[in-house]
């Protein structure tokens, strides 16, 4: 059974459609840490001078864009999809995009490379069964 996707001529299977949904959910969540991240270290650099309003302003627009379009994706995608399926796949997804924007944007690296790795792959491997599972309905 085959879902229509928004655009005329695009069709996206439901695991493909899950799939999709959990990785852009996960992305905005670890998105809206990184913008958070970056709006703390502003107020922080700053203190109260009005002089800064500017790079304040700068920092808060990234979240205020970005957060939004979080809670829409999460609404639409709990709405589209059992609970049961979305949830821990947005869970797993935002924590993959989390360890890769600690390693990209902070250079975080694991002290236990291989135990690292191994629970990475079971992550990986729990999304992938969830998203092949087939309702009995």
């Amino acid at each position: 059974k085959w879902i229509k996707g928004q655009w005329e001529g695009l069709f996206l299977s439901p695991s493909t459609d899950v799939m999709a949904s959990a990785l852009l959910g996960g992305s905005l969540a670890s998105s809206s840490v990184v913008c958070s991240k970056t709006l703390m270290a502003t107020l922080a650099e700053s203190g109260a001078s009005a002089t800064d309003f500017s790079n304040l302003f700068q920092a808060a627009m990234p979240l205020a864009l970005v957060a939004p379009a979080h809670l829409y994706v999460l609404n639409r995608s709990y709405g589209r999809h059992s609970l049961v399926i979305m949830s821990p796949s947005m869970g797993a997804s935002s924590l993959l995009c989390n360890v890769l924007t600690g390693y990209l944007l902070y250079g975080e690296v694991p002290m236990a490379a291989i135990e690292f790795s191994v629970g990475i792959a079971l992550i990986c491997l729990g999304i992938l069964s969830l998203m092949t599972l087939r309702s009995k309905s």
